[in-house]
């Protein structure tokens, strides 16, 4: 099997996500290099040059439930089916038979792409100022 590098160094790539996430995700947790580092997630990122342009992240929850979340693109390379793209790359990766997403009732395109996969309302929960809509879907459909 084949094996590939990077010239990027992890410490960059995760500086870059963390940069991406602050900056265009509406998140109340600010990330850096060492949260994202950390984290036990898997990611999955799309590469322009040596810039993260969008970046999506999976974290098995248990042995029956896997948690997506982390979706982001940066406005400049939005609307060329990077989401989409890196949506379908992290759901190829999850193991469990159940996925589910968080999303802020705000985020439109984030619940539309998200429908456009398969994934159901589940539950609305009010979080700090907006509401959270968990959505969910089985992983073979």
């Amino acid at each position: 099997m084949a094996e590939f590098y990077m010239s990027l160094p992890a410490e960059s790539i995760a500086q870059q996500v963390a940069d991406l996430l602050n900056d265009h995700n509406k998140l109340t947790k600010k990330h850096s290099v060492f949260s994202i580092l950390g984290s036990p997630a898997k990611y999955f990122l799309e590469i322009a040059g040596d810039k993260v342009v969008g970046c999506s992240a999976t974290v098995k929850e248990g042995t029956q439930l896997t948690r997506q979340f982390h979706l982001c693109v940066h406005p400049k390379f939005r609307r060329q089916g990077i989401a989409k793209k890196l949506k379908q790359m992290s759901l190829n990766s999850v193991e469990t038979p159940f996925v589910y997403v968080t999303i802020r009732d705000d985020n439109k395109p984030s619940l539309n792409l998200n429908y456009s996969f398969g994934f159901v309302f589940v539950n609305k929960i009010w979080a700090a100022n907006h509401y959270v809509i968990t959505l969910g879907r089985a992983t073979r459909v």
